[in-house]
């Protein structure tokens, strides 16, 4: 009789531990993927903001901040910047759902300037680029790129 409990135990155990095995999978589909193809995000912006008062020489110029914001897997994120300055940042994986956007913000105007050049490439896996968008302006550039794969 011990014999078949032990026996019919070890079928259990078996049973079990193939049920688990089969049913937990390796692929990532938290951020909408089919689990085979996974999404890059890579934004950049270049830009510059200063304040030149009335009448101000070339060596009376200061920096002013700018303000970027870029969607990451957590929702809108803020980031700050000073003067002149290049901003990259990659967010991934993610999945086809994922709705990129990236823009910076600054003075314009009487005595402020605030000039910016901005990217997002949506790169597949990785490696290939499947997307792009570009876009630059005075004082706020807004820049959106959809995943139409």
């Amino acid at each position: 009789m011990f014999y078949f409990m032990k026996r019919n135990l070890l079928f259990l155990m078996l049973g079990l531990s193939s049920f688990l095995f089969f049913s937990c999978s390796s692929n990532d589909d938290e951020w909408g993927g089919n689990g085979k193809d996974k999404y890059y995000i890579k934004y950049s912006m270049k830009g510059s903001a200063s304040y030149r008062g009335p009448f101000a020489h070339s060596n009376q110029v200061r920096s002013e901040s700018s303000t970027i914001e870029f969607q990451d897997k957590n929702g809108l994120s803020v980031e700050g910047e000073y003067g002149t300055f290049t901003f990259t940042k990659v967010v991934g994986p993610v999945g086809k759902s994922f709705k990129p956007s990236l823009s910076a913000s600054g003075r314009d105007g009487g005595g402020y300037s605030a000039q910016y050049q901005g990217s997002i490439e949506v790169l597949k896996n990785g490696k290939a680029l499947v997307e792009s968008a570009s876009g630059s302006g005075s004082g706020r550039v807004y820049i959106t790129c959809p995943i139409n794969e």
